[in-house]
């Protein structure tokens, strides 16, 4: 029974980083685009697989997030209007 949740774990752990390799992609290519130094992808990872979830930082306010994401909606919309 112990050698299924070492597997199991194992198989998280790839799914993991089968799931993130685009995110950083992004991630990347925006740190570039923008002139900053992108993470690199064993940094990356590093924090993705971090035990705890938080990679040191505080957990945000759910509204905070809420707001955050309402202004990139609200610009996203915008942009696609002056394109169209």
């Amino acid at each position: 029974m112990t050698e299924l949740s070492g597997l199991i774990s194992y198989a998280e752990k790839q799914e993991a980083i089968e799931q993130t390799r685009n995110l950083w992609i992004a991630s990347y290519m925006l740190a570039k685009m923008n002139g900053n130094e992108p993470l690199g992808y064993d940094e990356f990872l590093r924090q993705i697989l971090d035990e705890s979830g938080t990679n040191g930082a505080a957990p945000r306010d759910p509204d905070k997030i809420e707001e955050d994401m309402d202004g990139i909606v609200a610009a996203y919309i915008a942009q696609t209007r002056k394109e169209a």
